[in-house]
């Protein structure tokens, strides 16, 4: 009989660019420096292995997190990439897409992006 697993789905820690509210999808920016680190260990859990993107902030906040487990780095695990949107901000590319009317798709489907990571972890 299998052994149960649990998945557990953490959104790595602010950059300048969330800060800033940029879209930062596929953009390589460390986390912000933290004044206590500590604070953001998650206690009580036990895990190993961390999967994640391979982008800094991932692996930096996946240390702050779980600083014993092994990073298991994949790009597949990236955020949507915004093409000519990546590294602007929110107001201005929302004005300028109601000025020319041109509709904005911003490819994240919770579902799809789900079966996405499980087809990762699936194919190793």
């Amino acid at each position: 009989m299998a052994r149960p697993h649990t998945l557990y789905l953490i959104r790595h820690l602010p950059t300048a660019g969330n800060r800033a509210k940029k879209y930062i999808g596929w953009t390589d920016e460390p986390i912000e420096p933290i004044a206590e680190p500590e604070t953001f260990r998650l206690s009580g859990m036990q895990q190993n292995i961390v999967y994640g993107s391979d982008l800094r902030r991932a692996r930096q906040s996946a240390n702050l997190f779980l600083p014993h487990a092994i990073f298991h780095e994949d790009r597949r695990f990236r955020e949507c990439h915004f093409g000519d949107f990546e590294g602007k901000t929110y107001a201005p590319t929302l004005n300028k897409i109601r000025t020319t009317e041109i509709g904005l798709i911003i490819r994240f489907n919770m579902h799809q992006e789900a079966e996405r990571g499980l087809r990762t972890l699936e194919s190793g």
